[in-house]
């Protein structure tokens, strides 16, 4: 090695310091020249020269960082991909952890720390037509809107929709026989109608296939239209509050899905026109709806046409499947099920008697004289045949059902003031026109209306 004068270490100092100074202004730019004796010989300056720019124009080492940034926002895209390929939804055993189930026709979750009911769903249940039974359990006292009025019956069903499911409300009046060419074009005839609509929560469950909506979502709206009969009777505009509703008395039988829906309506009105006299406030109303979800009953039960000299409540329906009538319409009377226990006899008891049960909000004093009202109409039922056809029953005191469901038939005593009046409505198939429940109100002011 040849040694280095004072001067050239000097110089090479002055280098070292010059370079230090200035790099960070000339990072990004081209290489300084070497200063001068430094080369290959393995003298200091050797080690000042700056490195020379990449394809890029960067720095070995900045390039290096440069590639570490773009991998990894590469796997930050790559991660965020696979959490959208991934569903989003629980597993369904997951979000029903601790909730009570419910066993029925659709078999239910019950969260009641979280306020939420989960209608389970099988694959075979979409699309398929089910009866909507709601029935008004309270009322407001006046305007005709008193308690246990059964309201219209509809055939409904759940229709899948990518990430949702719709309850679709569907239209009856047209039809045609699955032999006929008209079937589908007479479905097609008129619209059905979105009722509700709600996410689906869970992900499938892993042997059954089916998928979990939020009951809540479906049915805490207004779907009888309750906001539109009050603005009539009141003038008053009211809407229904979602947070103050709930879901109560869920119950799941095997040909029926049952459950009350407490909902609250409210208006920012603070002047009513017309008094709403017996409300705790006007401004805030919680009304209660019983809703039943039940099976059509195939009962192989026979229609019969109506015969229009003589009075029937009639289903109604136009029937496309023949062009030879003048009128498409076809009238079912709407009548009860009943066959002969000896079809050979001209007078037998029926396989199945048409049964009412005395709800125990009668009167006691009152109860035998409801009873002997009721089998009063065997008389006429055998002059058609039918022994014992109608069959009169008290309710327990203490029933695991309540009135409004699809499978009693009842007589119930209402609180409706200054209203003297007894209604007795029904429900049935609205295909053939087979009656399968009835329950009949009588207003608690009738009796004190007489005894006056």
């Amino acid at each position: 090695m040849v040694p280095c004068s004072r001067r050239q270490s000097w110089t090479l100092f002055l280098g070292l310091a010059f370079v230090l100074a200035v790099a960070p202004a000339f990072s990004a730019t081209p290489a300084l020249a070497a200063p001068a004796g430094a080369g290959d010989d393995g003298m200091p300056g050797a080690s000042l020269t700056p490195a020379l720019p990449d394809a890029e124009g960067e720095s070995p080492a900045g390039g290096k960082e440069e590639k570490k940034k773009k991998k990894g926002e590469e796997e930050k895209k790559g991660e965020a991909k696979d959490d959208k390929e991934q569903p989003k939804e629980p597993p369904f055993d997951k979000l029903v952890k601790g909730a009570k189930e419910i066993k029925g026709l659709f078999n239910a979750f019950v969260k009641d720390d979280e306020g939420k009911v989960y209608l389970e769903i099988l694959p075979d249940q979409f699309d398929q037509p089910f009866l909507l039974n709601p029935t008004l359990v309270s009322g407001i006292g006046q305007g005709f809107i008193y308690p246990a009025d059964m309201l219209p019956e509809y055939l409904v069903s759940f229709h899948p929709n990518g990430k949702s499911v719709q309850l679709v409300h569907k239209h009856v009046l047209f039809r045609a026989d699955a032999s006929s060419s008209l079937t589908k074009p007479a479905a097609m005839a008129a619209p059905d109608a979105i009722v509700g609509q709600t996410k689906i929560e869970s992900q499938p469950h892993p042997d059954r296939k089916s998928v979990l909506v939020d009951l809540g979502t479906l049915f805490l709206a207004d779907l009888e239209g309750l906001t539109v009969a009050l603005k009539q009777i009141l003038e008053v505009p009211y809407q229904v509050d979602r947070e103050g509703s709930s879901i109560a008395a869920t119950r799941a039988y095997p040909g029926n899905f049952d459950f009350d829906t407490v909902l609250h309506l409210k208006t920012p009105v603070q002047e009513f026109k017309r008094p709403l006299y017996y409300a705790a406030d006007p401004r805030s109303l919680l009304v209660r709806f019983h809703y039943s979800i039940a099976r059509l009953p195939d009962t192989g039960f026979k229609p019969r046409l109506a015969d229009d000299r003589v009075g029937h409540f009639p289903a109604m329906m136009k029937d496309y499947t023949d062009d030879r009538p003048e009128d498409p319409t076809t009238r079912f009377v709407w009548r009860w099920h009943l066959e002969k226990q000896d079809p050979n006899a001209a007078v037998s008891e029926p396989k199945q008697p048409i049964v009412f049960y005395i709800e125990n909000s009668i009167p006691p004093e009152y109860r035998q004289a409801v009873k002997d009202g009721i089998t009063g109409w065997n008389p006429a039922f055998e002059a058609i045949g039918f022994r014992n056809a109608l069959v009169a029953k008290d309710q327990p005191d203490d029933p695991d059902w309540d009135a409004a469901d699809v499978r009693y038939s009842t007589i119930r005593w209402i609180v409706a003031p200054n209203a003297g009046f007894a209604q007795g409505p029904s429900r049935g198939n609205p295909h053939t026109g087979q009656i399968f429940d009835a329950d009949i109100r009588f207003s608690a002011d009738m009796i004190r209306n007489i005894r006056r």
